[in-house]
């Protein structure tokens, strides 16, 4: 059965949702995000039950690019708000990426972070997917 590109398309941004709000549901403040939303309500979102001082409470690395005209501000999200500084070891699967472009929320989670990565080539990973 042949399917046509608007078919296809549709299928694939369904599929991606899909994925996206399965990655999304480790931590309730990453559930709690929606698309399109700012990226200082991200923060006051992310940031809920971290100590007060901290300028990216729970971030445990913030990675920012310049791509195709667009910024990329990516956010590793950590419940635990260890910092990479201080803990080197955390692995990318107790992470969760939050990524900002153009200051709106355009998407969570590891699978949206390797589309980015292959689209942008954009090293987001602290070590290469596993496939």
């Amino acid at each position: 059965m042949l399917t046509t590109p608007k078919r296809r398309v549709a299928m694939f941004a369904a599929a991606a949702l899909t994925l996206m709000l399965v990655s999304a549901c480790s931590d309730s403040r990453v559930r709690d995000l929606e698309l399109g939303m700012s990226k200082d309500s991200v923060l006051l979102v992310i940031g809920a039950g971290a100590p007060e001082g901290d300028s990216l409470p729970n971030v445990y690395k913030r990675i920012q690019y310049f791509v195709d005209s667009k910024f990329f501000d990516i956010f590793l999200f950590d419940p635990k708000n260890r910092k990479s500084w201080l803990d080197p070891l955390v692995t990318d699967k107790e992470l969760t990426p939050i990524i900002v472009v153009q200051d709106k929320l355009e998407g969570t989670g590891w699978s949206y972070a390797d589309e980015l990565t292959q689209k942008y080539r954009l090293q987001i990973r602290t070590a290469p997917a596993a496939r």
